[in-house]
């Protein structure tokens, strides 16, 4: 069925319509078969822009059958096209649309009521029933199940964002030959705020404590030989057996290792000690990396001073 009715254009605020012709069995997705008018209600009725319509097209389809909604039925009415539809045409929209909710939903329980059930007892007559055994075992009222208590917060933990629930407290050790950089960007910001909750602690380790030289060396030259010098395994052994425990996660930071990156950083966010050893000169023996069964990450193909810099990217 030919339809002639508005398509709304423009923005939501500011609508503009077009008047076309379209057909009414096909979904409202736009399409229409011509248009043959336009109407602007932001305009004042007295200004001829408002609704403009083409008037031989309009009779045109009329003539074949072509019916306008109500709503253009007036806008036709307005520019002398047809006769103006008379107020209260269309009758349900006379009755508010809460009203007529109530009136379908009180029609419906009627039919409810009136109607008899499957043994041809009305529902007054089965209560009357009912009444009448009251030997009869009624059913046994259906035990809720207990849903689990939610973890309270306590006004500690409102202010800090934090439950009942105890967090297990990150440990992170750093073994570096220059601790005076240290806690340095660790100590600002959202890391200030998640150390004084206690979600993660910082220990800073100097290495050269452990050296038994009077000035404090810690290179020496590669064992097989070769250019540069390497940090002494004896001495940076000696640092982490007396500062790690069995089993807790050691990260190497080298320009040979993997590559550091969001999945790594969640994993690690998972265990409760990690421990960072910070590289300098040519790098670590690799008999003492492969004993103590410590991971090198690097954090890309480019270079630093050594390993503090990355440690600040790896907490």
């Amino acid at each position: 069925m030919l339809r002639i009715r508005l398509s709304m254009g423009g923005v939501r605020k500011r609508p503009i319509y077009k008047i076309v012709i379209a057909d009414s069995r096909y979904p409202r997705d736009g399409k229409f078969i011509e248009k043959i008018g336009s109407y602007n209600p932001l305009l004042p009725k007295d200004k001829k822009e408002r609704i403009k319509v083409e008037a031989e097209r309009v009779k045109y389809w009329m003539s074949k059958g072509a019916q306008p909604t109500m709503r253009v039925s007036r806008l036709l009415g307005e520019v002398q096209l047809m006769p103006m539809p008379k107020p209260g045409n269309n009758p349900q929209k006379a009755i508010p649309k809460k009203d007529r909710k109530k009136a379908e939903g009180d029609k419906k329980e009627e039919t409810k009521k009136d109607a008899p059930a499957a043994d041809g007892k009305k529902p007054d007559q089965k209560a009357e029933a009912k009444k009448e055994d009251p030997k009869k075992e009624q059913p046994k009222a259906e035990t809720k199940k207990e849903e689990p208590k939610k973890e309270e917060r306590t006004e500690e933990g409102r202010e800090k964002g934090l439950t009942k629930r105890k967090l297990e407290m990150l440990e992170v050790k750093i073994f570096t030959l220059y601790p005076d950089l240290f806690p340095g960007p660790l100590d600002i910001g959202i890391f200030k705020k998640a150390k004084e909750n206690k979600i993660w602690n910082l220990k800073v380790i100097n290495i050269r404590d452990y050296s038994k030289d009077n000035h404090g060396k810690v290179d020496d030259t590669p064992f097989g030989g070769g250019n540069g010098m390497l940090l002494r395994p004896d001495i940076l052994a000696s640092a982490l057996d007396n500062n790690i425990k069995k089993g807790e996660k050691i990260i190497y930071l080298s320009p040979r290792g993997k590559k550091f990156h969001q999945k790594v950083a969640i994993s690690l966010s998972k265990e409760k000690n990690v421990n960072f050893i910070c590289g300098h000169f040519e790098g670590v023996d690799q008999r003492l990396l492969e004993t103590r069964n410590i991971e090198e990450y690097s954090l890309g193909d480019f270079v630093l001073s050594g390993g503090e810099p990355a440690s600040f990217v790896g907490r």
